[in-house]
């Protein structure tokens, strides 16, 4: 079975270079490894959140649009989540 890593390097064109940044959720360990020429991965420290800008966005969000509220369901999760967004 394909690793993740090896799905983007299958899909990403030979003479393109692509680097993944992982941040340091518990299933980004170390035996993830790239054996491709074509695929690089840098892991960002742990206790880093201002070196990943999408945890920068996630907690605007919570703090702004999406604290202290009941939802209905999974589609008004996706929805209030998806108009906070825009």
């Amino acid at each position: 079975m394909y690793k993740q890593i090896d799905l983007i390097a299958n899909v990403t064109d030979p003479e393109i270079y692509a680097i993944v940044i992982m941040d340091g959720a518990s299933w980004h360990n170390e035996d993830i490894s790239a054996d491709s020429p074509n695929v690089s991965m840098i892991k960002l420290p742990p206790y880093s959140p201002e070196l990943n800008p999408i945890d920068q966005v996630r907690g605007w969000m919570r703090q702004h649009h999406l604290v202290d509220r009941s939802f209905k369901g999974y589609d008004d999760i996706v929805n209030s989540v998806c108009d906070t967004w825009n």
